[in-house]
């Protein structure tokens, strides 16, 4: 709020619940799993997704040993899915027994009937088939299968599959039992799992890394079409101790243990993951896992590949804040921390000129005080000033440092200052005199009256503000002041270079 008055800016962005699907057939489908929990608590969940998802797939349907199907619906869940907008697609799997999945195949027709009877006895909109651990050997009967289910369900009824995300055509194990494009052609979509790249029993490493899961999409699209393609993210991470191990653990569960050790997190921003590292009495625990920016930057791929939507498992295990920027992610919108800014439509024209980037973490910060460094460097990527041959350089500001070049160029146009003794302090915080100082320079700005704020009265920066106050760029705080050493944000300097670039 403190930004948004100082810069005066008086538009409020809506950045609360996506559209869903039926507001808009263009949005990228979003679907959930859910598996586990008590029937009161699977209630509960939905709250955080309705709104946010198209599909939830709870884990009704389960092949047992014998093949015979146990039945667990939930018609209640079901109705109170309905009502909140929520289609329910329940998937029915054979939680990894292979016998128990072969004897599902063998006889696939009377299966077939009996799910598609299920799906209309209970008003479901559909089913997923997540058959897994067979083999190569397997492969026609889990086609055939889906093709008899397809003929038993009405046509208004969608099927899915859940398939693995593999990297190339030399496929063993369990992936190999999959016919990827016969399955996509009897499907409405494959939701692929696009997770797992270190398992329980591997060694120690990210469960979805961006370079892998990319690859992933890439190979898979020689496979499937992309109108077909689910792009899947891991709601939960895996934890290691000495290297071993790799079981299953939820966000709410490596908040506690963040809490317990004190260590801070890391985001590795290559692998696109959060890693947790920490010494327990002498053993060294790994955990991998995903929080909000992480799931974001790889659900940008649905967008950057035109895929028909991207899908989370499980429901419940997650950082809840995920579903605030579910399908926006899908969508190709950056930086799931500026949805509720008042920056936001200034962050995003800019972002799609190339002339603003996230941090390490895949965020904005939009509210984080901007540097000295990256305001040189948002705006040398705006305007493009000549090289800087002659500039004499800053003795704290080395050539390996990031902004280096920005900020030689800065210097030689004339748009930035040191601070005295040959130093620039590029992590130093900028104040609003400076960030005025700096755009009324680089716009070439010039007022010949004062700015009219008590507070800059006689102030080294009053022409500055006053120049930039006379084309709207600024307006001062309720109280009528400035308020020159005040921290600017990165919020609000994307919004002034946004005004002085008259994008809105």
């Amino acid at each position: 709020m403190v930004s948004l008055v100082s810069l005066g800016f008086g538009l409020v962005v809506a950045g609360g619940i996506p559209r869903s699907a039926s507001a808009d057939a263009n949005s990228p489908m979003a679907l959930v799993y859910l598996s586990g929990f008590d029937p009161a608590t699977r209630l509960s969940l939905l709250d955080r997704v309705a709104g946010r998802v198209d599909v939830i797939s709870p884990d009704f349907f389960t092949v047992k040993a014998d093949g015979s199907l146990s039945v667990r619906v939930d018609d209640r869940l079901v109705r109170a899915a309905h009502d909140c907008g929520l289609q329910v697609v329940p998937f029915v799997g054979n939680d990894w027994n292979r016998d128990a999945g072969r004897q599902a195949l063998a006889g696939g027709s009377d299966l077939a009937r009996q799910l598609a009877d299920l799906v209309v006895q209970h008003g479901l909109d559909g089913i997923i088939v997540d058959i897994e651990n067979l083999t190569a050997s397997d492969r026609d009967e889990l086609t055939s299968f889906v093709r008899a289910l397809r003929g038993e369900l009405p046509a208004s009824k969608q099927l899915g599959a859940a398939v693995p995300a593999v990297l190339g055509p030399d496929v063993t194990g369990w992936e190999a039992s999959y016919d990827d494009p016969a399955l996509a052609s009897l499907c409405d979509y494959l939701t692929v799992m696009t997770y797992d790249e270190s398992v329980q029993g591997s060694d120690p490493g990210p469960v979805a890394g961006g370079p892998w899961v990319e690859k992933s999409v890439q190979y898979m699209l020689t496979r499937i079409p992309r109108d077909k393609f689910l792009l899947g993210v891991p709601l939960y991470g895996r934890r290691w101790v000495d290297g071993s191990g790799g079981d299953a653990v939820s966000f709410p569960a490596v908040s506690r243990l963040v809490a317990a050790t004190g260590v801070f997190p890391a985001y590795d921003p290559v692998q696109q993951t959060m890693h947790l590292g920490y010494d327990a009495g002498g053993a060294w625990v790994d955990v991998y896992y995903d929080n909000r920016a992480s799931i974001a930057a790889k659900l940008s791929l649905v967008s950057k590949y035109h895929l028909r939507g991207g899908f989370a498992w499980s429901l419940g295990q997650e950082d809840p804040s995920v579903w605030d920027v579910f399908r926006s992610a899908m969508s190709g919108v950056p930086f799931p921390d500026i949805a509720g800014s008042y920056a936001r439509p200034a962050i995003l024209q800019l972002w799609k000129q190339g002339w603003v980037r996230g941090k390490e973490d895949g965020l904005f910060h939009p509210d984080q005080p901007v540097t000295r460094a990256e305001s040189a460097a948002m705006v040398v990527r705006a305007l493009h000033p000549s090289d800087s041959a002659g500039a004499p350089g800053f003795t704290d500001v080395p050539p390996g440092y990031w902004a280096y070049g920005a900020i030689h160029r800065a210097q030689a146009a004339g748009w930035v200052r040191g601070m005295g003794n040959g130093c620039f302090e590029p992590d130093r915080s900028l104040t609003r005199a400076e960030g005025a100082a700096m755009i009324a320079r680089a716009f070439g700005l010039t007022a010949s009256g004062s700015s009219g704020f008590p507070d800059l009265a006689g102030s080294w920066a009053d022409g500055a503000v006053a120049a930039l106050r006379m084309k709207g760029i600024v307006t001062g705080w309720p109280d009528g002041f400035f308020h020159p050493d005040a921290l600017l944000t990165r919020g609000d300097l994307a919004v002034m270079v946004a005004r002085a670039m008259g994008l809105f």
